[in-house]
Parts: structure tokens; C-alpha cells; sequence
């Protein structure tokens, strides 16, 4: 099946074989951090070596863990595995311990895949990774072992708000379906070069970038987590290799715009920068792309969905909205699970080719959320006439004070536009008088003083929508997405009280 003209296939061997047929000595992966580049021949030599190091080791149906620092070992590990029929559970190498023990036991694997020894682990078969030259004579095959449509091919985890890891199965049909339909909305067309600063232990990273690109026949600039540190010699290594979509996150727009004011290099000239995860200030979506003269293209998505929507044709005047349904059906249901109409707000509900149908080995958490083959997000929004969908928050994260629905979000709104005020971030916790009590964490430019910022918000907020406290911060929790941590922040806000 070929969409666009671009060679997207759905039998996923043939795009492989021929990928590694025709760009054998292409470039594949320009990795900034370990200082060199991979070719697709490395890739395959390298998915043939893994391959044989696991053979005598597992059978087709079982699981084993995937947890790795280099980069390059990511797709080479995911194609023998998928090879040998066994399923990788991506883990993400700086998680404690605990939660470690946790998915294991959910996702009970033998093996642990590594490129380094981890002592905290070292009760586990850790099979070491070594790439080592390959003799084979090169056939450009792949026999893949899982079903395209039925089987997982990888287990992701959803980090959430409240540290709970959910397992998140995917299907190659999952995958390719979203690819064809994020390739359709954006004509991608064949070759691109992503720029890629996110974990690879996580959707954004490794999907959006690495598998995207190797579904489409591109290459990937991998520059490893940004900060203010590597990010000018990122930005330049993507302006010399002509890097054409980039995804970010909000939390990343502050310090490229940062580097971007400063910097005397020319800046890359991006066709598409996406942003995801996390809800995207008007200000700082509007900086930066007075700095990069590049539109902020918003999507929406979760590991449990891939891509929903994007916002392309649409995003000079519907700046504020995530876009378009991409390849899905979206409703926007009320608590009582009816349709609600243009402009009203509710649950976002979700019913996609890209959603596998529920969690592994969890069947009450699929029970909240997968049903009738819907899908509930958990997240508040509308959709506009023109089927514009804008996201207001999480359900979950709505504080219910005194009576009150009081959408955090509306709060942070308020005091983010205090002049000094970086970045904020609101939360109820449990309160004997009111149910909930408002609280909120403010990252700023200079010393303020509590009353002043008060003030001010009292001149836009209710007094029932007050925060108790503004708690002043040098940073705010995240997960490796990118996406604030509230469960860290409500138990700081309980200890801070005491």
C-alpha cells in the first residue's frame, strides 16, 4: 500500500527489505552524543548480531526487558527481537528500583538487554549488547515472527501523573496505521532528517523520531536530552544536516528560545516543528517562532494512542488548538457518556486504528479507560465548529473545592501573566473544611513577595479560586516526556503544610 507516493507499506518487511537494499550505505542515525554516524548497513549487520545473541535464549511469545544508553542499539535490538518473535519492554535506564520491580512483575521477562552492567538490577539475566562485525552475506531479508494486527510488538510506559506505570502494548499495525496517517496530514515525503532531543525509553522519543524515520526511509540527528548546555551545538548540527522536523516538548521552548536570542550561528530552518505532551504557553509558542520563523505545529497524543490530532492547515488561526483528528474519531462526552455539542466542554474519548484495546496484564485500569472500543483520554476539551479540538486539562486534575469545578489551568493562566512569573503549576489537595484546597508552585524571574502576586491574582480570580499558598520554586518535578509530575507536587504541597 503506498500513501502519497512516499513507499509507506503495511507489510513492514517489504519497506524493510527494501530500505536496506536501497540506502544500505546511507546514513540512518547521526548520533551527536556518542560522536559518530550509523548507516542502514549498520543497522541491519547489527539487528542480525543481537539477533543471534538471543536465539538460544528465548522463544517466540516471551518477553524480555530493553533498557539501553546508546541510541544506536534501540532499532537494531527492536528488529531481532521482532525477528525471533519475543516481545521488548522499552525501560527507561534512570528508573528507581522500585518501579523497575514493579513492571517486572507485570510484564514478567527473563532477560534484561543491556549495554552497560546495572548493579542495582544484578539479580536479573542482564544479556550484554556487544556489536561486533558481521560476516553474512547480506540478503536485505527480515522475517518478522509476530502477527502484524494481533501481537504486540513493543511494550511501552505511560509515565502519567501519579508514578503508576501502565503497560502499554502496540501492535506494528498500531504503528503503521498512525505513520501513514501523520505522513498523509503532513506530506513528510521520503527522506527526512529528524532532530531528536527526548528519550528513547519513551513514545516521544522513540516513535515520533526514530521509528517514524525509519518507517519513512529518513534519518535521525539524536542529541540526546537538551539543555542550555548542548543545545547551540544541537541546533547546529541540525542546520548542517538539513534537519526538517522536529519534535519537542514545552518544557523545551524556554531554552531553545534562549539559546536561539543568543547564539551568533544560523539557525536550522525547520519545516515542521511539532509540540506534544504538555499544554504550550501562547507567549512562549510565540517567541520562539518569532526566533526560528517556524510555526509550532501542536499535536495531541498519549503512548496509548500514538498521534490523535494535529494542528496543520489551521494553526495561524486556531493557534490555541491541538488540530484536526488524525486517522480517529473524537467525541467529547459528559460524565454521564453523552455526546456533547460544538463549543462544550467535556471528556475526551477516542476511538483509533493506533489504540491496541487495552493495557497488559492490568484489567482494572483497562476497565477505567477502554470501552466499547473507545477510548477515554482523562483529559477535558471541545471541538469548534470546524472540528478544531483545544485540550483544557485533566479530569483528574480538576480540584473540587467548597462545591466548586475549579480548573487549575485557568489559575496557572492568571498567574502566569505576572511579569516575573517563569512558569507555574496548580494543585487541590485534600482539605476537611472545602474537600480541596488550591495551592500552587511558581518558578520566578526575581524575588517576589507572596502578597504582591496575590493581588494581582485577586484582581482576575474569584475568591473561591484563590490558591491557599504560592509556594515559590527553582524547578518544577517532570517525567522524562516532559509532563509536570502533580503527585510530586501534592505531596510536597502536604509536607510544605505541615
Amino acid at each position: 500500500m503506498i500513501i502519497n507516493e512516499n513507499k509507506i507499506f503495511r507489510d513492514f518487511e517489504t519497506l524493510l527489505g527494501r530500505h536496506f537494499s536501497d540506502k544500505f550505505s546511507e546514513v540512518y542515525l547521526i548520533d551527536l552524543v556518542a560522536g559518530r554516524e550509523f548507516t542502514y548497513r549498520d543497522l541491519f549487520f547489527s539487528s542480525i548480531v543481537i539477533k543471534n545473541i538471543l536465539i538460544d535464549r528465548v522463544e517466540r511469545g516471551q518477553h524480555v526487558g530493553l533498557m539501553l544508553s546508546k541510541s544506536s542499539l534501540y532499532l537494531p535490538a527492536l528488529l531481532a527481537c521482532w525477528q525471533l518473535g519475543v516481545i521488548p519492554a522499552v525501560l527507561d535506564s534512570q528508573m528507581p528500583l522500585q518501579r523497575f520491580i514493579n513492571i517486572k512483575s507485570l510484564v514478567n521477562f527473563q532477560y534484561l538487554l543491556v549495554d552497560e552492567y546495572y548493579g542495582s538490577y544484578e539479580k536479573q539475566n542482564q544479556v550484554m549488547l556487544e556489536i561486533t562485525n558481521c560476516d553474512e552475506n547480506p540478503d536485505f531479508e527480515i522475517k518478522l515472527q509476530i502477527d502484524e494486527l494481533n501481537d504486540p510488538s513493543i511494550f511501552l510506559f505511560s509515565t502519567g501523573t501519579t508514578g503508576v506505570p501502565k503497560c502499554v502494548p502496540l501492535s506494528l499495525n498500531n504503528i503503521m496505521t498512525n505513520v501513514e496517517s501523520l505522513n498523509s496530514r503532513l506530506n513528510l515525503n521520503s527522506n527526512p532528517t529528524f532532530l531528536c532531543c527526548s528519550p528513547l525509553s519513551y513514545a516521544h522519543g522513540l516513535y515520533n523520531s526514530f521509528l517514524t524515520s525509519l518507517i519513512l526511509g529518513g534519518r535521525v540527528i539524536y542529541g540526546g536530552t537538551l539543555n542550555a548546555f548542548n543545545a547551540e551545538k544541537i541546533l547546529i548540527s541540525a542546520r548542517n544536516n538539513n534537519a526538517s522536523i522536529f519534535h519537542i516538548t514545552p518544557s523545551m521552548i524556554p531554552i531553545l528560545t534562549l539559546i536561539g536570542k543568543r547564539t551568533k550561528e544560523k539557525l536550522p530552518n525547520f519545516r515542521y516543528v511539532i509540540c506534544g505532551t504538555a499544554s504550550l504557553r501562547s507567549e512562549d509558542k510565540l517567541n520562539f517562532e518569532d526566533i526560528y520563523k517556524t510555526l509550532v505545529t501542536q499535536q495531541y497524543g498519549m503512548t496509548e494512542t500514538l498521534f490523535m490530532t494535529v494542528n496543520s492547515d489551521g494553526q495561524k488561526n486556531k493557534a490555541g488548538s491541538v488540530g484536526t483528528p488524525l486517522g480517529c474519531e473524537l467525541r467529547i462526552i459528559n460524565d454521564d457518556g453523552h455526546t456533547l455539542s460544538y463549543n462544550e466542554s467535556g471528556n475526551i474519548i477516542v476511538k483509533s486504528s493506533a489504540t491496541f484495546g487495552s493495557y497488559y496484564n492490568q484489567s482494572d485500569e483497562s476497565n477505567l479507560v477502554y470501552k466499547q472500543g473507545w477510548f477515554h483520554t482523562g483529559d477535558l476539551g471541545f471541538i469548534d465548529r470546524d472540528g478544531y479540538l483545544t485540550v483544557k486539562g485533566r479530569s483528574k486534575e480538576i480540584i473540587k473545592k467548597g462545591g466548586f469545578n475549579i480548573n487549575p489551568k485557568e489559575i496557572d493562566s492568571i498567574i502566569n501573566r505576572f511579569q516575573d512569573v517563569i512558569e507555574v503549576a496548580t494543585i487541590g489537595i485534600s482539605d476537611p473544611l472545602y474537600g480541596e484546597e488550591i495551592y500552587s508552585f511558581a518558578i520566578v524571574s526575581k524575588s517576589l513577595d507572596e502578597n504582591e502576586l496575590n493581588l494581582y491574582c485577586s484582581k482576575s480570580l474569584q475568591p473561591s479560586h484563590m490558591p491557599k499558598k504560592i509556594f515559590f520554586v527553582d524547578h518544577l518535578p517532570r517525567s522524562n516526556s516532559g509532563k509536570i509530575l502533580i503527585q510530586n507536587l501534592k505531596e510536597l504541597a502536604i509536607e510544605l503544610c505541615k
